[in-house]
């Protein structure tokens, strides 16, 4: 009859000596890269200790941190064009102004720590469009010329190649110019060497 009790005891300890885990938020894709027009799957998983139906809600931090998803339903620029499984959403048909931050949150009132977060960062990408190019009509000898290319709506920077007579340009020395060329910035540096008339195509 003594063991009883003494058993009891030991069951009561261990359970008290067990961890408990809160709620618990987690994504298996911290970074999001789609391109424009398609879709961008924000993966949220949740675990919590006890509380059966926790709330769910997704924002978009930025100057202003605004509602995605509350109260069961998907706010703003994203009504009807987003759907939630679980906690993960889908956002169709994304453009440059859903990139940024996300953060989805759990929260767990009947938990011991009843609140969990975990961000998503979303990058959608751009395809170059075409440049915008100056070019000078024609240079002096001795002068230094710059031709320009700019396109500054894709994502990631475009880089940029030139060719002449449909062969593609290289930091090398020729008959008449020095050429250096940059890649990042669309500037092809021309150093001539004597006068030249130079004509633009569009």
């Amino acid at each position: 009859m003594e063991k009883a009790p003494l058993f009891l005891r030991l069951v009561i300890l261990l359970m008290q000596c067990l961890p408990i885990v809160p709620v618990t938020v987690s994504t298996t894709t911290p970074m999001v890269e789609v391109r424009e027009n398609s879709d961008a799957v924000l993966s949220c998983d949740f675990r919590t200790e006890k509380e059966p139906n926790p709330r769910i809600e997704w924002k978009k931090k930025g100057t202003d941190v605004s509602f995605v998803y509350y109260e069961g339903q998907f706010r703003g620029a994203f009504a009807g064009r987003a759907r939630i499984k679980g906690a993960t959403v889908t956002l169709q048909r994304v453009t440059q102004k859903d990139a940024g931050e996300y953060r989805c949150e759990i929260t767990a009132p009947h938990d011991t720590i009843t609140l969990g977060e975990t961000n998503i960062t979303l990058t959608v990408l751009v395809p170059p469009h075409t440049p915008t190019c100056e070019i000078p009509s024609s240079a002096l000898t001795g002068s230094m010329v710059q031709l320009r290319c700019m396109e500054q709506q894709s994502i990631p920077p475009a880089t940029y190649s030139w060719y002449k007579d449909d062969k593609p340009l290289t930091p090398s020395r020729m008959a008449n110019a020095t050429y250096h060329l940059n890649p990042f910035t669309g500037i092809l540096v021309r150093y001539f060497l004597r006068t030249v008339y130079i004509q633009s195509y569009h």
